[in-house]
């Protein structure tokens, strides 16, 4: 494998014709043992995805069709989280559970925005000493620009940690509106404020809404 490397770039390397395809997908500098964690994200991003349209329809009371005919154009994550933190102050009176849902929306909106880093960004340079892969944005790939808007570093083991903040941020979607037999419930870890998994973002708005309150 031809692997030349850019002056001061920190192991950073290309690889141009003549390395082995069947270490790389083809045509890029995406290694081949990276696939399963990119996989691990496509799936989890579905679920986490699937999770904020369940809360959607828990908050307005819509059901299953209804709630499809009112998202299905709306193709956007970013946009049906907006949705989400706008509904949760309507639909909950609870301060406490307020806060934690917006955290928790908060927190899908950062990790979508990861996510789409990884899916539309462009693979730029690999280091194998490193087992990392650097992503920049397709349209500020020369150089100077990329000096001028930082890239992203990824090893596979961050690719399987950001699968699990998602599952994470699913689940605890799910926990605020779990299924009773007779309506929606709380799981009780929901209840236990010492087990809510961002207790920053949760305290931040806490303090905010109480501020706001006369």
């Amino acid at each position: 494998m031809q692997i030349v490397e850019r002056p001061g770039s920190l192991s950073w390397s290309f690889v141009f014709w003549g390395f082995d395809v069947m270490q790389y997908v083809f045509g890029t500098l995406v290694p081949q043992h990276f696939l399963p964690a990119l996989g691990f994200i496509a799936v989890r991003q579905t679920q986490m995805d699937k999770a904020v349209n369940q809360s959607i329809g828990d908050l307005t009371g819509l059901d299953h069709s209804s709630l499809i005919a009112l998202l299905s154009p709306v193709m956007n994550l970013s946009t049906r989280v907006e949705m989400l933190e706008r509904l949760i102050p309507l639909k909950i009176e609870d301060i406490v559970d307020r806060c934690k849902l917006v955290a928790i929306a908060r927190e899908v909106r950062d990790l979508n925005s990861l996510r789409n880093r990884l899916i539309h960004d462009l693979p730029y340079a690999y280091s194998p000493s490193e087992d990392s892969l650097m992503f920049v944005r397709s349209e500020t790939w020369t150089d100077p620009q990329v000096k001028a808007s930082l890239p992203k570093h990824v090893t596979p083991e961050g690719l399987y940690e950001l699968g699990n903040r998602m599952l994470q941020a699913e689940i605890w979607l799910g926990m605020r509106f779990q299924s009773s037999g007779v309506g929606l419930e709380a799981h009780p870890d929901w209840l236990d404020r010492t087990k809510f998994p961002w207790p920053d973002k949760f305290e931040q708005l806490l303090r905010n809404l109480k501020t706001e309150q006369p």
